[in-house]
């Protein structure tokens, strides 16, 4: 026993996880499946289906809907930045109340 020659793998906490997940997974999967038996499904059916409809030949192209006409707002650019502007004036621009001004 002293002089054998066995090289042990530096095992990190995550590799045993992974291994303790793994084999968990594989003993529940078995006990699962120990009083099932798989079916295989059948591919073709025992009843006479419906024949599948045809395409037509020409796609009837219906033109009562009405038109529609898309308005664009107006011209936009530049104002949020102007309402940004304006709010940081309000804000510099507020009293800062007598009691957090230190009297020296």
């Amino acid at each position: 026993m002293l002089f054998a020659k066995l090289q042990l793998m530096e095992i990190n906490r995550t590799t045993l996880i992974q291994w303790y997940n793994r084999t968990s997974k594989k003993q529940e999967r078995q006990v699962l499946e120990s009083g099932i038996s798989a079916t295989i499904p059948k591919l073709v059916s025992d009843k006479t289906l419906l024949e599948p409809l045809t395409k037509p030949a020409v796609l009837n192209v219906h033109t009562s809907a009405p038109s529609f006409t898309f308005v664009l707002p107006k011209n936009t650019s530049g104002l949020a930045w102007k309402s940004a502007m304006v709010a940081e004036k309000k804000a510099t621009t507020r009293m800062i109340p007598n009691y957090f001004c230190s009297h020296g």
